[in-house]
């Protein structure tokens, strides 16, 4: 099922909240609308949910927690995704209000629903900090004449840049792909100027196929297939 097909019923309006009733997956609230870049393939407009998901570690490594995102995360969603020094290499593309980050919770949720997989919030061990997101997504809109696929991705703070945070979550991420999903190819892309980001994906193996546009910036396209995890 594509998210874009996703509209649940029977829906209730109150205090201003559009209440949408998923039956056994919970409730949620919709409010505001979801920026451009997510806009696509996501149905409702705008979520801040009610309910929750799973709030156990999905993985843990030495320094990190990850897990599934639940609106207890919004602040340090907002955090990141208003941060411009974040999306330097990504099209300045910032949010600037709570309702945008309470719809890319929404729609990471409605992956984990949908597809069984999505990003995770990463939360420093030592402190329980928000730290940033990582983990696959499955791609369907179109990118580098390519859909439906799985994607690594990562995002944190500033202040757990040069630490080694994104090559600690991100491999094990790859790992859980080829391993506990099956999966037969793993994509990652980053702005050709982003080289830490690369570096991030050498680390998990990635290798490097072409380079391509994405919103008219300049990226890579990098792939790690099961034969080629299996024998490394």
């Amino acid at each position: 099922m594509f998210l874009a097909d996703h509209k649940p019923s029977p829906c209730y309006n109150f205090d201003n909240y559009l209440q949408i009733d998923l039956g056994d997956r919970g409730n949620f609230y919709v409010k505001g609308n979801i920026p451009a870049l997510y806009r696509a393939d996501f149905w409702p407009p705008c979520a801040i949910f009610a309910g929750s998901t799973c709030n156990q570690p999905m993985l843990e490594t030495s320094r990190i927690l990850l897990r599934e995102f639940t609106e207890n995360d919004l602040e340090g969603m907002f955090a990141l995704h208003s941060n411009p020094d974040v999306h330097l290499f990504l099209g300045n593309q910032t949010i600037s209000t709570r309702d945008e980050a309470a719809a890319l919770i929404a729609y990471i949720q409605h992956q984990y629903r949908d597809f069984g997989i999505g990003r995770w919030a990463c939360i420093e061990n030592t402190s329980g900090k928000f730290m940033g997101w990582c983990g696959l997504k499955f791609v369907t809109e179109q990118e580098n004449n390519q859909s439906h696929f799985h994607d690594i991705g990562y995002r944190f703070l500033p202040e757990f840049w040069n630490q080694g945070y994104a090559k600690e979550a991100a491999k094990p991420c790859v790992e859980y792909g080829f391993n506990s999903l099956n999966l037969s190819k793993i994509i990652g892309t980053c702005h050709i100027n982003n080289i830490a980001s690369q570096k991030v994906l050498q680390h998990c193996g990635l290798i490097e196929k072409e380079q391509f546009y994405w919103e008219n910036l300049p990226c890579r396209w990098m792939e790690i297939s099961r034969n080629q995890y299996i024998k490394s």
